[in-house]
This record gives structure tokens, sequence and C-alpha cells, in this order.
């Protein structure tokens, strides 16, 4: 069973450890499709995670999931001072890459350093996102297009 949530997240939210938004995501995160999980501990130890829009808001909220539970995590942004600011704030190892997700070059550069750094990668969360009003037709086709020649590139 799947349930959608959607929260009103502002833009450049922070969301504080232990506040009652990082304590309901973390509630969702436990949720599984037969209840409750109550063994949580490490559950992603020796992973490997990419966030893109991981220095604020839902992104680093779920940043700090993962590497609360054992992920080496890598997230994305497009101002570095915030991005650097998010890795402190995740803790655990985990690195910061800046970069816009809409740009093909910087998700190489992505993809790059992880290879690098682990020679895999287990989980990608694509969390950045940008507002505006454009055909259904025309958004799906450019980020099919985008998709396509990027895994292309490197295929798994």
């Amino acid at each position: 069973m799947w349930c959608w949530l959607f929260l009103p997240i502002q833009r450049n939210m922070k969301i504080p450890r232990n506040s009652l938004l990082d304590k309901a995501l973390r509630g969702l995160a436990r949720v599984g499709g037969t209840g409750i999980r109550t063994n949580m501990a490490r559950r992603f130890e020796n992973k490997v995670v990419a966030i893109t829009g991981g220095s604020e808001g839902i992104g680093l909220a779920s940043a700090r999931l993962f590497a609360d539970e054992g992920a080496k995590v890598y997230i994305t942004g497009r101002r570095q001072t915030r991005l650097d600011e998010a890795v402190e704030e995740i803790g655990n190892g985990a690195v910061g890459v800046q970069g816009d997700a809409s740009n093909l070059a910087d998700l190489d550069r992505l993809y790059d350093r992880i290879q690098r750094d682990n020679g895999r990668l287990d989980v990608v969360l694509g969390n950045a996102s940008r507002c505006g009003m454009r055909s259904r037709s025309a958004v799906r086709s450019r980020a099919e297009a985008r998709r396509f020649e990027h895994w292309e590139r490197h295929p798994s």
C-alpha cells in the first residue's frame, strides 16, 4: 500500500532535528507495507545514496535519515555555502557536490565522484525540482530525453 504525503514545505525551509516535521518524516520512513517496523537501525549500512536537492527541506531531512541508517550520502545543491552547511548538519561522512540537477554536466560530475569514491551507487533520490508553467508534452519529452541521454552515457 502506497501513501503520498504532501507537506506545505517552503523553499529554503530548515527542518530542525527532533522538530514535529522531522519526527513525522522519521515516522513515515518506519512505515512498511505490513505495518510499522521497529528494528530500523543501520538498514542502509554500506549503501551509497545520491540525493539531488539535498541541501534543504525534504531532501535534507531524507539525507539525515539515510545517514542515520548507515548510508554514505552524497547530496547536490546549487549554492555552495548552503551545501556546506547541510553536509555539516547531516554528518556521518556526507559529501556535498555543488551542481544543478537540470544540468547534465553537473550530474556527470556527481556520478564520476561517486564512482571514484565507491565504485557503485545503490539509491538515487531525485528531489530537486523547479516550478513553472509548461505543457505536459513539452515537460515529458524534455525530461525523458535528459534521462535517457544521461543513463546511456552511464549504464549501470
